[in-house]
């Protein structure tokens, strides 16, 4: 996760600041350090801002899906179901343009996908499909992303240590 890496961005980093502030807020020197940023409300007012630019300017890439994802969720812990509902469309919408909804693995030579780059696009489709699936039973509607033959496989690759750079 390297500054200006692929998997990066500024949005993305303020949006996981933002979902995380919920669980740490009673911790002993928390308000404290969460004073200066609103209680952490800022983290989100500035992933959104971060999020709006990168969609206004053209630059939506994996960490904005990531973004969308989290602020969704983030909205849906608060009850704010007209945002949560909206980012998880954008998110849905989203997936289908740049193209993480078809099966990188066949198409890797066309897209120029590393293996880590095509386990990357698998996972992040199967996590918005299942929070498609998540938040349409929970707010009664119907869901957007479909599963079909060009749809990425269910099996993970067990063999793509995502995390040994992250552990080290």
């Amino acid at each position: 996760m390297e500054i200006g890496g692929p998997y990066f961005s500024q949005a993305l980093i303020n949006a996981v600041l933002s979902h995380s502030v919920r669980w740490c807020r009673d911790e002993l020197g928390m308000e404290q350090l969460l004073g200066p940023f609103d209680g952490g409300v800022t983290f989100s007012k500035w992933a959104v801002e971060d999020l709006f630019n990168d969609i206004e300017h053209g630059n939506s890439k994996i960490p904005t899906v990531q973004a969308l994802l989290s602020l969704s969720a983030q909205q849906c812990g608060c009850g704010n179901h007209t945002q949560a509902w909206l980012y998880s469309s954008m998110v849905f919408r989203l997936i289908d343009d740049i193209g993480i909804c078809i099966d990188s693995k066949r198409y890797a030579d066309v897209g120029h996908f590393s293996t880590e780059d095509v386990e990357v696009r698998n996972r992040l489709f199967w996590s918005c499909y299942f929070w498609d699936k998540l938040i349409s039973l929970y707010f009664g509607r119907a869901p957007m992303v479909q599963n079909s033959e060009i749809s990425p496989p269910r099996v993970l690759s067990k063999t793509q240590p995502l995390l040994t750079r992250f552990l080290s």
